[in-house]
Parts: structure tokens; C-alpha cells; sequence
């Protein structure tokens, strides 16, 4: 499972770079295997409304397996948002990060329903 897309409304030059490195954060953060880890790019203008008038953002969606302890979410946000505004040369500011969480059964890969996530063995 997770499968991070990013909307952003230009190219980016090594988005293979930045592919591996949230796989690497994703990884570490939320103690998955970043082997399943799948990253996507879309070209997309997506705007954020204020009051003074709409600004470009770049939407990165997270769709993940629940069971996490829910103090992960921000720090996993904080890190996607910084790699993600290097990349793209933008303010952390100007990069949303959005969680979709699901039950293993939600998510069919390698030709079976996931496992709900738990914890690594301990080591």
C-alpha cells in the first residue's frame, strides 16, 4: 500500500530522486516496507482559496493502511512537505499533505487483500 500522488502545477526534474527519498521517509516514519511503497506525479493546477485570492499549492495525498499511533501523521506530513518544497523550489507553506487511511482489506495488491498494518517484531 501506500501510494503518495503529487499534484503540482510544473515539471520537476528528478522526481525518480524525490520518489525514493519519500519512499525513504514514508519508510522510516511509519515503519513500512519501502519496497511498497508507490509514488505518483499529475500534472495539475490546484489552487487554494483565501480571502485575498486563490494561490497555486502542490497536493501531495497519502493513501495508507490505518493502526498507526497518530503523532506519526504530523511528522510524516512535516517531512513530505520539506522534501517536496526542495524539489520544487516552493515554501514548505505552499505544500498540503493530505491522509486517506484504510483498513488492510481496502487495499488489494500482489493478487490478495493487504494485511491491516501492526507493529514490526520486536527486534
Amino acid at each position: 500500500m501506500p501510494y503518495l500522488q503529487i499534484d503540482l502545477d510544473r515539471e520537476l526534474e528528478g522526481r525518480v530522486e524525490l520518489a525514493s527519498a519519500l519512499a525513504r521517509a514514508y519508510a522510516t516514519v511509519m515503519e513500512a516496507d519501502e519496497q511498497r511503497i508507490s509514488v505518483a506525479f499529475r500534472r495539475a493546477e490546484v489552487l487554494r482559496c483565501f480571502p485575498s485570492g486563490p494561490r497555486p499549492v502542490i497536493v501531495v495525498t497519502c493513501e495508507i493502511r490505518s493502526g498507526r499511533e497518530p503523532e506519526r501523521l504530523p511528522r510524516l506530513a512535516g517531512e513530505i512537505a520539506r522534501l517536496v518544497s526542495v524539489a520544487a523550489g516552493v515554501s514548505p507553506d505552499e505544500v498540503v499533505v493530505y491522509f486517506t487511511q484504510h483498513r488492510g482489506i481496502e487495499i488489494y495488491r500482489d493478487g490478495a487483500p493487504s494485511a491491516d498494518w501492526a507493529p514490526p517484531p520486536a527486534a
